[in-house]
C-alpha cells in the first residue's frame, strides 16, 4: 500500500505532528509514504526531530518549488504524482488539501481518498454544509481524532459516520521520555498558569482572559497567566490586555520554541478553547503531570473525568474557570495528586502502540473494501 499525505505545511501544530507520527508509523510497517506540502512554509523548530525520524523511516517528501503557488498548480502537481502511482491512496489534512482533492475530480483524477478531521467546529461545519456535502461525495473514509467531529459532520452531511473512523492522537516519544514535573509539595507562593496554543482569540477562548484576569486582580491572588503560541492575533490580544489594565496578570510569551520546556515551567495548565477535537497541548501538559483546567470541548469529557484527571469547565464560563483555579489553589496536595492521575490516564490511552494498531487495522479494512 502506498499513502500520499497532503497538507498545507508542516508549521508546527497538533495536526502536523500527528501526520508525521502516522506517516512514520506506516513507513516502519513497510508501507510507502509520501508527504506533499502545498506551501513552502518553514516548519516550526519543534518539528525537526519528528521530520528527521520520518525521513529515517523512509518517508518521502514532495515540496513546492517556491514559497507561493497558485492552487491549480498544486492540483496539477498532485495529479502527476497520482498518475505515476495509480494504486496510491490520498490522505488529506486540512481545508486547503481538501479543496485540492475536490479540484482533482474536475480534471479526471479520482483517487481513493481519506480525509482527516481535526477540530470539532460545529458552527463552521453548518455554515459550509454545501462544501462538506461535496467533499463527502468524493471521500471514501473520514478519519477523525474525536467522535464529536463525526457527530457534527453527520448532522450536516448525512452518511459521514457510515464512512468514518475515530483514531485518537498519540503522544510522541520526546514527550513520553520527559519525567513527571516535580511540583512543589506545598502550595507555591505565586501560581504560574500556562496556556499554549496559537493566538486565535475566539477559537482559543483568549477573550475570556480579560474578565478572568480582572477577577484575579480583584481578589488579589498572586497568579500569573502566561500565554504561549504563534501570535497570529497577538497584537489585538495585547491591545485588549493593555486597555483592560491587566498586563500585570496576563503575559503573552509569543512563539514557543520548546513547548515542553514552557509547560514544565508552569504550575497549572489552562485551556479555554471553544473548538477542539483532541487537543494535543492538553495531552502533553497532562502527560507531564500538570494539574489542568479545560473547557468541555471535543472528546476531552470522554477520556477524562472531572476532578479525577482534570477540572472541566464550560466554554466562556469565567466564574466556573475562576472557581476551578481557586479549588486547585485551596487544596494544592489534591491538585498535585490529580495531575498525577491525569498523567497516568494520558500515558495509558495515547500511546503509539495503540494508534499504530488502530491505524493499520483501519487501513487493512480500507484496502480490502476499496482496492481497484
Amino acid at each position: 500500500m502506498k499513502a500520499i499525505f497532503v497538507i498545507n505545511s508542516l508549521g508546527g501544530g497538533g495536526a502536523e505532528k500527528q501526520l508525521l507520527l502516522t506517516a512514520t508509523m506506516l513507513a516502519r510497517a513497510g508501507h510507502g509514504c509520501t508527504i506533499v506540502t502545498l506551501r513552502g512554509i518553514e516548519p516550526h523548530p519543534r518539528m525537526a526531530p519528528l521530520i528527521a525520524e520520518a525521513r529515517t523511516a523512509g518517508v518521502e517528501w514532495c515540496e513546492p518549488a517556491q514559497r507561493k503557488r497558485f492552487l491549480w498548480s498544486e492540483v496539477w502537481r498532485l495529479r502527476r504524482l497520482l498518475r505515476a502511482q495509480p494504486d496510491a491512496l490520498l490522505w488529506t489534512w486540512g481545508y486547503r488539501a481538501d479543496v485540492v482533492r475536490l479540484l482533482l475530480g474536475t480534471v479526471g483524477c479520482r483517487p481513493r481518498t481519506l480525509v482527516a478531521l481535526r477540530s470539532a467546529d460545529g458552527p463552521r461545519l453548518a455554515r459550509y454544509r454545501w462544501y462538506w456535502r461535496l467533499l463527502r461525495a468524493c471521500t471514501d473514509l473520514f478519519v477523525s481524532n474525536s467522535r464529536l467531529n463525526l457527530d457534527q459532520l453527520e448532522a450536516v452531511a448525512p452518511g459521514a459516520w457510515a464512512r468514518g473512523a475515530v483514531i485518537y492522537n498519540a503522544l510522541d516519544q520526546q514527550t513520553l521520555a520527559r519525567p513527571t514535573i516535580e511540583l512543589p509539595a506545598a502550595r507555591p507562593q505565586s501560581l504560574r498558569i500556562h496556556l499554549l496554543g496559537n493566538v486565535l482569540i475566539q477559537i482559543k477562548g483568549y477573550d475570556v482572559l480579560i474578565p478572568l484576569a480582572r477577577s484575579i486582580q480583584a481578589r488579589g491572588w498572586p497568579w500569573m497567566l502566561h500565554v504561549g503560541g504563534a501570535p497570529f492575533e497577538g497584537a489585538t490580544l495585547q491591545a485588549m490586555i493593555d486597555e483592560a489594565g491587566v498586563a500585570d496578570v496576563v503575559q503573552l510569551e509569543g512563539l514557543i520554541e520548546q513547548p515542553l520546556d514552557f509547560l514544565c515551567a508552569g504550575h497549572v495548565y489552562l485551556m479555554l478553547s471553544r473548538v477542539e477535537g483532541m487537543p494535543n497541548a492538553l495531552l502533553e501538559a497532562m502527560s507531564l503531570g500538570l494539574p489542568a483546567v479545560c473547557t468541555r470541548v471535543g472528546d476531552v469529557p470522554h477520556f477524562a473525568r472531572d476532578r479525577e484527571h482534570l477540572r472541566l469547565v464550560n466554554v466562556a464560563d469565567v466564574t466556573g474557570t475562576l472557581a476551578a483555579l481557586e479549588e486547585i489553589w485551596a487544596d494544592w496536595p489534591e491538585a498535585v495528586a490529580m495531575g498525577k492521575r491525569g498523567r497516568d490516564r494520558c500515558r495509558e490511552l495515547f500511546t503509539m502502540e495503540r494508534m499504530t494498531a488502530e491505524t493499520l487495522s483501519m487501513l487493512e479494512n480500507f484496502e480490502r473494501k476499496t482496492r481497484r
